[in-house]
């Protein structure tokens, strides 16, 4: 409820991992990822520099040349995240030296390591949640207007399937191009370096990374030459190796010893959820009444994942959207942190795209084998919603995207805090409280008293309505602050 952009083991199955000659066919796309708005979150959120003291995430970068971007939440936006080719692969790249492989990344900041969490979904991904689930195939295909994506390649050659941590059960791909569009190509690479990243230890992802002969650095190359069998051979070699560790029980020990998702994770499985889920249906959102409360506008992932670090909300607290939209910001959180997560939304069409996101993300969790925490989404005004504002009293965080609200809404809202138990955090787009406030006699009986207010920024591309940083505020229920006063007066 913010608004929109106006401008729209030895008995393990040995992998393959041979170095494929391939010779880049006639008529070769050029590929080169475009920098698309989604490429361009990705990029903000994961290039920021990490707190004192945080691991670098630059290691193994070389390993499989990649850069990773974040998908912007827009009207325009149709692309998911890739990952941004930095080297270029021509027929002579035999010959090239390539670059050492590192030591392994670390992906997940501290602050956001909480021991009482697990991981591992308890749902096993069924058949069911196959029918359910969106396809890759069912957004880019030949049918939908795209290219060949390698080459010359006969579309009747392209699909292909791939496989994930969680299942046996694989989703469905065609390869194929189109410009400014969903990639099938850079998404499968991209879930195949975030996969190896996340879910493999060192010895598990030396056949994966391996710079010259690994799986991705095959993929990459087949894809740079616009090689069709190149690239399915090592897609096939993926999936078997993948399908090998899971079920000898490699992928879930590694799971087991993980109590957070790291954050490159976190937007692959959002960004997905998203292109499926709410990209096709997006000129949905432009309808709204200019001049009230009811319009539309997203916090993108690399913000989210800020907000949620700096309130330090765990997997056994509570987070409440007011004004929950696609429930982009309540899924996230449920992902990220594992915590019971809830939205409440008022625009109808939000309201049926938000319940179509969340069945596609809980099936696209079990898919990685993830387990996400419990989220509930609400249809109506959340002044007024009983369920609502009984969350809002075991509420942790709320979230209220509130840049546009009307001066009455804002006092409204201010009053409904009051029913918030103390230390809840409140994290909104405008302030609350005037900037510079002191209790006084005039106005020792204005509500917004009770709150602690902390500035802070947001840096340039965090939120759909413009390009350019600003400001967000956390407000600490803190009803001392007028218990002082009494007490100095």
């Amino acid at each position: 409820m913010s608004f929109w952009n106006k401008n729209p083991s030895s008995s393990k199955q040995k992998i393959r991992t041979e170095s494929v000659p391939v010779k880049a066919p006639s008529g070769t796309i050029n590929r080169t990822p475009s920098r698309s708005q989604s490429e361009a979150r990705l990029a903000s959120s994961l290039s920021r520099s990490k707190p004192s003291g945080q691991t670098s995430r630059s290691s193994r970068k070389d390993s499989y040349s990649t850069k990773l971007s974040l998908p912007e939440r827009s009207v325009s936006r149709k692309r998911s995240p890739v990952y941004q080719r930095i080297e270029s692969d021509t027929s002579e790249d035999e010959g090239q030296e390539s670059p050492p492989v590192n030591k392994r990344q670390r992906l997940t900041p501290g602050e956001l390591e909480d021991p009482a969490r697990t991981l591992p979904s308890r749902k096993r991904f069924s058949q069911i949640d196959s029918t359910l689930l969106i396809h890759a195939a069912d957004i880019a295909s030949h049918k939908l207007g795209y290219r060949a994506a390698l080459g010359d390649a006969d579309l009747e050659g392209a699909p292909v399937c791939l496989q994930y941590p969680g299942s046996s059960i694989a989703e469905r791909y065609e390869l194929v191009f189109k410009k400014d569009s969903f990639d099938p190509v850079e998404e499968i690479l991209g879930v195949i370096k975030d996969f190896t990243d996340f879910f493999l230890d060192d010895e598990n992802a030396k056949p994966f990374v391996d710079p010259e002969t690994g799986i991705i650095r095959r993929l990459e190359r087949a894809r740079n030459l616009g090689s069709l069998e190149g690239f399915k051979s090592a897609l096939v070699d993926y999936n078997s190796a993948v399908e090998s560790l899971r079920q000898e029980g490699d992928i879930a020990k590694i799971l087991d010893k993980k109590h957070s998702v790291s954050e490159s994770l976190v937007v692959r499985i959002m960004a997905q959820t998203y292109d499926r889920a709410v990209s096709p249906k997006v000129d949905l959102l432009r309808k709204y009444e200019n001049g009230t409360n009811e319009i539309y506008g997203e916090l993108k992932s690399n913000l989210v994942y800020k907000i949620l670090a700096e309130t330090k909300i765990t997997s056994e607290q509570v987070f409440v959207d007011l004004g929950s939209g696609v429930a982009n910001v309540v899924l996230q959180a449920a992902l990220q942190v594992g915590c019971e997560s809830w939205g409440c939304e008022i625009m109808e069409n939000a309201c049926s795209i938000a319940e179509a996101q969340k069945a596609e993300f809980e099936a696209r969790c079990r898919l990685w084998g993830l387990q996400p925490g419990l989220t509930r989404l609400e249809r109506g005004d959340f002044m007024v919603n009983d369920d609502i504002r009984a969350a809002l009293q075991r509420a942790d965080v709320v979230l209220v995207n509130n840049e546009v609200f009307t001066p009455e809404l804002n006092v409204s809202l201010v009053n409904l805090f009051l029913d918030l138990k103390e230390g809840c955090k409140i994290v909104s787009l405008k302030s609350f409280v005037p900037e510079n406030r002191k209790i006084s006699n005039y106005n020792n009986n204005d509500p917004s008293n009770i709150l602690n207010v902390a500035k802070k920024a947001y840096s340039t591309k965090s939120v759909s309505w413009k390009d350019e940083g600003g400001n967000y505020y956390i407000s600490t229920k803190d009803s001392t602050r007028l218990q002082l006063y009494g007490d100095r007066s």
